[in-house]
């Protein structure tokens, strides 16, 4: 029995008949697409591994020539981790609006000043959060038709005014006080800012 039968995945089967919390996997596995596993930050760490232990390499195929046959061999098989880094986000939203029948893929931009940052569903969007370069002004890939909790969280001292929703496929701009916020992606592009005091 291998770790994908039947017996070994009917917990996360049962789960994925609960549709909030099927929303909730669709919305976290792209939280981490676009931080942890978005592209620069993974191709980042692929080039620093590689810088390490480089100097190393001839050294592992003249020794051990069954694990590495040569440095070019050597090169090709970072290369192929670096090709896979750059596709695996574009593979893997196929992958996800296929298997649960999503719509496109749109891209949300949150907007903020020094006041506090926002949290998409359960990822905070700070300068030290992996895949965020820039806090202030982020974007992030989610799929239309999904609902996103966001959260302002207001820096000490501060406090959330308001959101200012962006629609770009409609036009239109709406407020919200409520905070967290649950937010219905539509087809379009969408920017949310968060307005401190």
């Amino acid at each position: 029995m291998g770790f994908t039968s039947d017996s070994s995945t009917l917990f996360f089967r049962k789960l994925m008949e609960n549709e909030a919390f099927k929303e909730k996997f669709i919305n976290r596995f792209c939280d981490i697409m676009n931080t942890n596993y978005e592209t620069s930050t993974v191709t980042a760490a692929i080039q620093a591994m590689k810088a390490e232990i480089a100097a190393a390499i001839p050294e592992q195929a003249s020794r051990y020539p069954s694990s590495i046959a040569s440095v070019s061999a050597w090169e090709a098989s970072v290369n192929k981790m670096l090709q896979f880094a750059g596709e695996r986000t574009g593979y893997m939203q196929g992958f996800l609006a296929s298997r649960f029948g999503l719509d496109s893929v749109v891209t949300v931009t949150l907007k903020t000043n020094d006041g506090g940052y926002i949290r998409p569903n359960d990822t905070d969007i700070t300068a030290g959060t992996k895949g965020v370069t820039d806090a202030a002004l982020w974007s992030g890939s989610y799929f239309a038709g999904t609902t996103q909790t966001l959260t302002a969280v207001p820096r000490e001292g501060r406090a959330l005014v308001k959101f200012i929703v962006t629609d770009t496929a409609n036009g239109t701009v709406l407020e919200y006080t409520t905070n967290p916020m649950q937010l219905k992606l539509g087809s379009g592009e969408t920017t949310i800012q968060a307005v401190f005091e």
